[in-house]
């Protein structure tokens, strides 16, 4: 395990799905630079959450995550990144520290290991994230969509 206390290695997008193997459900963390970020949670079956939160690292190897709106709904095929509601967001101000390391583990059928996010307790239903891209950019961000059909 490594954890060198640089907060920018948490900045970027983390996402569970190369651990979920069998799953029927993932999620996905965005931290930006900036102190702001999302966390997705979506199921096979069409079901999708986001919570929008700040962030911090107040110590080392502690994740502050300070939720602001959670919207929940639905995703298609046809609309990936995008979240599909006719509820209006739940507004919040919950502050829950997570300890953290990082690391570098093996999924379940990668050949090589990946940097991981492993947290002490699960957010957004699991604790393991692998790092998908360091960059996050706009369009990386899930879109919350009005549906009232």
């Amino acid at each position: 395990m490594r954890h060198r206390g640089d907060v920018h290695e948490l900045v970027g997008l983390w996402d569970s799905g190369p651990f979920d193997y069998g799953a029927m459900e993932s999620s996905r963390i965005g931290l930006r630079a900036d102190g702001t970020g999302w966390g997705e949670w979506s199921s096979f079956g069409g079901g999708m959450e986001l919570i929008v939160f700040t962030w911090r690292s107040p110590d080392a190897g502690v994740l502050e995550l300070t939720e602001h709106e959670l919207h929940s709904g639905r995703w298609t095929a046809r609309h990936p990144g995008r979240l599909l509601t006719d509820r209006p967001p739940m507004h919040r101000r919950t502050t829950t520290r997570y300890g953290y390391t990082l690391t570098e583990e093996r999924p379940p059928l990668g050949e090589d290991p990946v940097d991981t996010l492993r947290l002490d307790r699960e957010f957004l239903f699991t604790t393991e994230y692998a790092l998908a891209q360091r960059v996050i950019r706009r369009a990386d961000a899930p879109v919350v969509v009005r549906d009232d059909r």
